[in-house]
């Protein structure tokens, strides 16, 4: 692509973290996306065969890479402070998302992966060892647990009605978002699969939660979701355990993946701790 065409971006995907057709369904979502609401989301360009996601190797790479080439989209990122008219119009904008999730009609063969396990890569390994463990002590052990076991109970009690799970977008937080044009852009929609509406606003909540002004935030982004979608905002209780939800779900892909130092590692178990107790005091 030259200069005068525009601006893209590259997504190059982590090997075995997504697959094929589940790439291809995010895409599927975004055209339809595209072409039937005024929401600003990302625009993929097709490859000279038609084909939207490019599965490239190279020598010295050890495996092929799922690649989308994306319109770049112009604007500012909002930051980790979003002023009430911000978080007002964000909560806006995922409501609008899950209005055009609710009629939705994916393509086939689409993806059918869910959102529906708390520990999606599988437990630490020293979370369930009666070993002393300086990342473990017993206290964070037993909260660590018992958080897990009530998300598990909860999707347990929202997947027993699948009609109810929409395709959602799973990661909207600031850095997914922008200001463009006076509306809010919604970008990466690379975690896209099958969920309720509660798990998003959870997500969202989450990245929130350790910002100065989160009550505030909160209170205004679910004031901007009501304000398309009023019957449906969940209830404060479930929001909580949602943002849990998270939590856990990041637990479990850290250690699964082996991306943080022993340091790095031990402090953010601190922060995971400090989170879980805030949301939970009588645990």
């Amino acid at each position: 692509m030259t200069a005068a065409e525009g601006v893209f971006v590259l997504r190059v995907s982590v090997p075995g973290q997504r697959t094929l057709a589940e790439i291809q369904s995010e895409l599927a979502w975004l055209a339809a996306l595209r072409r039937d609401t005024a929401l600003v989301v990302p625009e993929a360009i097709p490859a000279r065969s038609g084909d939207s996601v490019v599965t490239a190797a190279a020598p010295d790479i050890p495996d092929p890479r799922h690649c989308v080439l994306f319109r770049w989209i112009a604007g500012r990122g909002l930051g980790d402070q979003l002023p009430a008219p911000v978080a007002h119009q964000a909560g806006a904008t995922l409501a609008r998302l899950h209005d055009h999730a609710d009629g939705f009609q994916p393509p086939t063969p689409f993806s059918t992966t869910r959102l529906d396990r708390a520990w999606t890569f599988g437990l630490p390994a020293g979370l369930t060892s009666a070993a002393p463990d300086p990342l473990w002590p017993a206290e964070r052990r037993r909260l660590v647990l018992r958080v897990g076991e009530q998300v598990q109970a909860l999707l347990d009690q929202l997947y027993a009605e699948p009609a109810q799970m929409r395709f959602l977008h799973l990661d909207f937080h600031p850095g997914n978002l922008k200001q463009h044009a006076g509306q809010i852009a919604v970008l990466d929609f690379d975690d896209t699969r099958w969920a309720y509406p509660a798990q998003d606003l959870g997500t969202a909540l989450y990245y929130l939660f350790d910002e100065p002004g989160y009550a505030a935030m909160r209170t205004h982004l679910l004031a901007g979701y009501a304000s398309v979608r009023p019957a449906t905002v969940p209830p404060a209780a479930q929001l909580d355990l949602c943002i849990a939800a998270r939590q856990i779900d990041l637990l479990s892909y850290v250690f699964h993946a082996d991306i943080l130092s022993p340091a790095a590692l031990s402090g953010w178990l601190d922060t995971v701790e400090r989170r879980l107790r805030t949301l939970f005091p009588s645990l």
